[in-house]
């Protein structure tokens, strides 16, 4: 779902509703960039559960006599102690972390560059009190105008989700092929696994 955040711009926006516009837009930008995190996140996590079961799996079944207790149990160990980093750092930690507003600008203004540093410089220059009010109505009212011409959404890059989403599509797809194809029970390997 693309969102442009419109404004009409012939009207004619009081200042207290300009600084609600740009706000609006930082804080959309903020939403999507932590919604497009924690979807890369889970699905890395996703990534690293089917191909520690696929790898151990493999192993297991290949492997003359299996995988001895020992090695299980030191795979499943590895596997336990990467998983919670995972989650402590890839999914848990951008939950509570907060995004700066000069970031999310950031970001606007570089997947639109025709906003030509006016969202950042009216962030910027809020509360500064020597700047004349005159002024920086200007600078934001010219955000404004930029801002609300372009797509918002287009500033969060999402291209890494559809690798990671075929890079777990082709563990899976190694997993139930091998599943398929072998003539010993899988289920057995993972019950192991874990």
């Amino acid at each position: 779902m693309s969102r442009t955040v419109g404004v009409n711009p012939g009207q004619a926006l009081r200042s207290d509703d300009r600084e609600l516009f740009l706000e609006y837009a930082i804080r959309l930008t903020k939403n999507r960039l932590k919604a497009v995190d924690l979807m890369r996140s889970v699905l890395v996590f996703m990534v690293f559960v089917a191909g520690y079961l696929t790898v151990f799996v493999l192993l297991d079944q290949v492997l003359k006599g299996g995988l001895g207790d020992l090695p299980a149990r030191c795979l499943l160990g590895l596997f336990a102690t990467g998983a919670a980093a995972m989650l402590a750092y890839r999914v848990f930690w951008p939950l509570v972390r907060r995004i700066n507003d000069l970031y999310a600008a950031r970001l606007i203004e570089k997947a639109n560059p025709e906003i030509k540093n006016s969202l950042i410089a009216s962030l910027q220059l809020k509360g500064h009190k020597d700047l004349s009010s005159a002024v920086l109505s200007a600078i934001k009212a010219k955000a404004v105008e930029k801002v609300s011409e372009v797509n918002v959404d287009s500033a969060v890059d999402i291209a890494g989700i559809g690798k990671l989403a075929a890079i777990l599509g082709t563990v899976l797809a190694v997993f139930i092929g091998w599943m398929v194809l072998s003539n010993k029970s899988v289920w057995t390997s993972m019950a192991r696994a874990v």
